[in-house]
């Protein structure tokens, strides 16, 4: 080793030279390794923030999903098929369910900023087009006061005011889903469930040793992420791949 030093001519002072430089590379190699165990603990940590954050709101995040893929299979039938008391009620749900995760999270909340960004734009596309602010909060208050689907078509069953409140919004949320434009809509809404549950799924693939596949993904929206948002679309097959 001391030949890695230079010889000064006296043997203490080249022992001297080894032993301060050895300590100083030994203790560079101390602070290296501290800094790094704590970035990790910092890390560990986050994500352990991180975790816990998404389980509590994930039931509310898996309902929104579903009640997203509903609509969409709704939105699937003919006009003239539709099952328009159970659009309504779902449609309720889905501004009710969208309004608590606001006032208790202030957005949905995922392991990965852009996935939450394109997530969120499908699904406003369904709420501007079916509801202004009144409208809104006139949803809500329905998902509210008729937490069951059956309470809710019994009600319905028994209007008989054209005036009733829930009979105007009915009728208008069957005006506007029954535009040609629908079709557009309902691919939204799929596309808003089945990414929102990839990434929830994609969160707890540890635990449950299995990984989610970007083929459960509809060939349109792997193509329309390739095409908008390529980088995204590439953690996505590197999230999934062997």
């Amino acid at each position: 080793m001391a030949s890695d030093f230079p010889d000064t001519g006296n043997l203490v002072l080249n022992i001297i030279i080894v032993l301060v430089a050895g300590g100083a590379v030994t203790t560079w190699l101390t602070f290296i390794f501290d800094n790094l165990s704590k970035k990790r603990a910092e890390h560990i940590d986050i994500s352990k923030q991180k975790i816990d954050a998404i389980s509590k709101s994930k039931p509310k995040f898996y309902q929104l999903a579903n009640y997203y893929i509903e609509i969409a299979r709704l939105l699937d039938f003919k006009v003239e098929d539709r099952n328009w008391n159970r659009i309504l009620y779902v449609g309720c749900k889905i501004i009710l369910i969208r309004n608590c995760i606001f006032e208790e999270y202030g957005a949905i909340q995922l392991n990965n900023l852009l996935a939450e960004t394109i997530i969120d734009s499908f699904g406003l596309e369904f709420v501007k087009k079916i509801s202004d602010d009144f409208d809104k909060s006139r949803m809500q208050n329905i998902a509210e006061a008729y937490p069951s689907y059956s309470m809710l078509v019994k009600y319905l069953d028994k209007i008989t005011e054209d005036k009733d409140d829930v009979k105007g919004l009915y009728d208008k949320l069957k005006n506007v889903l029954s535009a040609e434009d629908s079709k557009q809509l309902r691919k939204f809404c799929s596309w808003y469930g089945q990414l929102l549950n990839f990434e929830l799924n994609q969160i707890y693939s540890r635990w449950y040793e299995d990984k989610p596949q970007i083929r459960s993904l509809d060939q349109d929206l792997q193509d329309y992420l390739e095409d908008n948002y390529y980088d995204y679309y590439k953690r996505l097959t590197s999230l999934t791949s062997p």
